[in-house]
């Protein structure tokens, strides 16, 4: 795996219906939904998932930023999976994302605009591979 990636071998198994250690059927689909931050920037809009390090969208408008945000999330899952990558598990309540997101700003000297943010989910399918199947 890479290093800074969430969800390690036991940390991403255990929410799925199969027992820790063991493999889900090859081609199983998984459905996973993430925490994903929406600001209002001045020229466009911004997505990010803060589970997704390095995941994040922008757009001309919110319902732009929404669908490009569920296909770089998708994108970015499937990368990982034929890397060989393991796929980070979904951690953060909106709740927590919007905290994450207020920390992140305040650390860097940001202002935070409430009403210029908003967090909702996204949900993604991935289809596993072997590559994806963490030992």
């Amino acid at each position: 795996g890479r290093p800074g990636v969430a969800g390690g071998d036991r940390a991403f198994w255990k929410t799925y219906p199969w027992a820790v250690g063991d493999r889900p059927p090859e081609g199983n689909p998984m459905k996973l939904t993430y925490a994903v931050v929406y600001e209002r920037t001045p020229n466009n809009y911004s997505a990010y998932a803060p589970d997704v390090p390095g995941c994040i969208a922008a757009g001309d408008t919110r319902a732009e930023v929404k669908e490009l945000m569920r296909e770089a999330l998708t994108y970015h899952l499937e990368m990982l999976r034929d890397y060989g990558d393991p796929i980070p598990e979904p951690q953060l309540s909106t709740e927590e994302a919007m905290a994450y997101n207020s920390k992140s700003l305040a650390a860097d000297g940001e202002p935070f605009h409430q009403e210029e943010t908003v967090v909702g989910t996204v949900e993604v399918e991935v289809e596993l591979t072997p590559a994806a199947m963490v030992s």
